[in-house]
């Protein structure tokens, strides 16, 4: 098979063709820079970003960006979404490579490529391209055309007619050729669109098809070359914006915030008020977003009522960006919304070009709490005092932590510093009664699998993550630099909590500050031990469903074990309807557990609902919050015959 084309057939006297063609180029790529000037100048109204991406994570973020995975994710309009970007691809290297062979390999090296079995793939992959992507832009303007929102259906719709324009003005084009030049020709069949078209053309006569050719080729031309040069101009511009926004996500510890410089002097605001106060990454992060509304779909708070929109704080503070940059931020997204947040991180799970929701709320919490001395609640206000004064967020004497060494039959660490591992109990399973059957059960776990456990006592203090999660850095970094000079101070290797949320904060957020101990959750802990045989139990038959605490799971990508060990147990399990990266929050996290104005009942009621919508004896968990909270909501709905249980309860119970 030997054919090919000439390219530029049918397009008038060839330097007139060129000279416009470059001209149409030149036009288009100097308005799309203009475009992107404008939008690099807005980022820059941000902070430096001072931290530096490994050449892995790049090379890991580039791969996300081609094969689009988080944008097809669990969403049909996604799929369409990865067509219609592999279809605009396809066709950008398509045109690249024509461009290429005209302009440079041939007229200079005497090389032409595109010809026989390459050009006949070339055209077959080309016009298949074109077809898929016909299909998904049909698909999204029906999307628009059904969309209740009319500011964004209209705007995106212009946009998507403008590039649907394009592709069947191709099509139009290669059909015309193809009748004029193809019919009778194999090199038709490698046309498959086009020779359809061409099927209808043809009747039109050969003169008249000459000047129907020449003319939509040049309507083709300049509406391809108008659609570069206005995409930063137009919803379109995500393409860019959201491919740079994935490129460059970080690949480090997931949702870890960045330790404010407390003791440097030179810095005369705390927080985000304005957008000055994010870095040029998070606005860039900001303009990237689509409006899919896939944050919102999955926001608990949103779902219940509460006046808090993912979308709407990213939509809000762009337009802040764009068009007042002096005016402050936190008035324009609500006090409200800001403070209903559980940092659950389902917005960023589900968010197609990782956007940082829950980083951009925090920044607004650490200038309402550290600058403006506010919290959400004189509750929350109270609950920070007692902290500072006793250690912990209920007031209570420290002295009751070292009440646990005996109650509890574990090491003192003060008095004998050497344990197999140091159990770091937590506020909750300190001082909150139903937790501290969890602490009970799990250390009658590890003493019955031989593991020597200590504890810090009254010298253990708030691991500090609620203090954090509400903008109080100072308080944290008091409490973290405590911790770690007490842990360090008996040279502790591994540490061993019950709660995700300390789990979370010593193993990341203490890493800021030189903590290296290895630290695992109970529940990770608990199955190692199961593995090692060292763990034995009784299995018996149960059934229950398992709520994944966001802390655990999205935070930390922890869902196996778990699961491992009620089916070890011999548990029957039965997922809810929202399971693994999907769970709903309980409603207690972001320190929303403090503040009883705001505390999510509604979200802890639906959840429980879910969970006995299962028909199961009980529901597991693997938290202090969750189980407290859930109990509650199963008392509300009526499911009080439903335990709700820690896993180290299940399994101490048959051992």
């Amino acid at each position: 098979m030997d054919f090919s084309r000439e390219i530029y057939w049918n397009t008038g006297p060839e330097f007139f063709s060129l000279f416009l063609m470059f001209f149409l180029l030149l036009l288009a790529v100097a308005v799309a820079v203009k475009g992107v000037t404008r939008l690099v100048t807005t980022y820059r109204k941000g902070r430096p970003f001072g931290r530096r991406l490994k050449g892995k994570t790049m090379l890991r973020n580039l791969a996300g960006v081609l094969f689009q995975n988080k944008v097809a994710r669990g969403s049909f309009s996604g799929k369409f979404h990865r067509a219609l970007f592999w279809s605009v691809l396809v066709l950008m290297v398509g045109s690249l490579l024509i461009a290429l062979q005209t302009h440079l390999s041939e007229p200079v090296f005497g090389i032409k490529f595109l010809k026989g079995s390459f050009y006949g793939l070339f055209s077959l992959v080309l016009d298949l391209g074109g077809l898929i992507g016909t299909g998904a832009l049909g698909y999204f303007l029906a999307k628009r055309i059904r969309s209740k929102d009319a500011k964004c259906r209209t705007g995106k719709i212009a946009v998507l007619l403008m590039l649907l324009a394009v592709f069947l003005t191709g099509f139009a084009v290669e059909g015309m050729r193809v009748a004029s030049t193809e019919m009778n020709s194999v090199k038709s069949l490698w046309s498959p669109v086009g020779y359809t078209l061409a099927l209808i053309f043809e009747g039109i006569g050969q003169g008249g098809l000459l000047s129907l050719h020449r003319v939509l080729w040049w309507v083709h031309a300049v509406l391809a070359f108008g659609f570069i040069g206005l995409i930063p101009y137009t919803a379109m511009k995500h393409m860019l914006t959201a491919s740079a926004t994935s490129f460059l996500a970080e690949q480090g510890p997931k949702a870890a915030l960045v330790p404010l410089n407390l003791a440097d002097e030179s810095v005369e605001t705390f927080g985000a008020a304005h957008v000055h106060d994010f870095n040029w990454k998070d606005l860039l992060e900001l303009d990237s977003c689509t409006q899919c509304g896939r944050c919102d779909e999955v926001c608990p708070a949103f779902n219940i009522g509460i006046p808090l929109s993912p979308m709407g704080i990213v939509g809000k503070i762009n337009e802040i960006s764009f068009n007042s940059p002096q005016e402050g931020i936190i008035g324009l997204v609500g006090n409200d919304a800001i403070w209903s947040c559980t940092t659950c991180l389902a917005c960023e799970e589900v968010c197609p070009v990782s956007i940082v929701h829950v980083d951009r709320i925090v920044e607004m919490r650490r200038n309402i709490t550290l600058m403006e001395g506010e919290f959400p609640g004189p509750e929350v206000q109270q609950a920070m005092e007692r902290i500072e004064v006793t250690g912990n967020p209920f007031g209570s004497s420290p002295s009751i932590r070292d009440s646990l060494i005996e109650e509890l039959n574990v090491i003192d660490l003060s008095a004998r510093p050497t344990a197999d591992v140091v159990y770091f109990s937590g506020c909750y399973a300190s001082y909150n009664e139903r937790s501290k059957n969890v602490a009970r059960s799990f250390i009658q776990l590890c003493q019955s699998a031989g593991i020597n456990v200590a504890i810090l006592g009254k010298q253990e203090q708030c691991c500090g993550e609620p203090a954090r999660k509400l903008g109080n850095e100072y308080l944290f970094q008091e409490l973290a630099m405590k911790n770690i000079r007490r842990i360090r101070k008996y040279g502790i290797n591994t540490v061993v909590t019950t709660c995700p949320h300390c789990f979370n904060t010593l193993n990341k957020d203490y890493r800021d500050f030189g903590f290296t101990a290895e630290v695992i959750s109970h529940t990770e802990y608990l199955e190692r031990l199961l593995v090692e045989s060292k763990l034995k139990i009784k299995a018996e038959k149960f059934s229950c469903t398992y709520h994944d605490p966001c802390y655990l799971g999205r935070h930390n990508e922890i869902y196996g074990p778990t699961r491992n060990l009620i089916m070890a147990a011999g548990g029957r399990l039965s997922e809810m309807d929202q399971h693994h990266q999907k769970a709903l929050c309980c409603g207690a996290g972001g320190g929303r557990f403090l503040a009883q104005t705001l505390r999510g009942k509604k979200m802890n009621i639906k959840r429980a609902e879910m969970a006995a919508s299962t028909g199961t004896d009980q529901l597991v968990t693997s938290c202090p919050f969750c189980l407290t909270t859930l109990e509650e909501g199963m008392k509300q709905t009526g499911n009080s015959g439903m335990k709700v249980r820690d896993i180290a309860e299940v399994l101490a119970d048959i051992i």
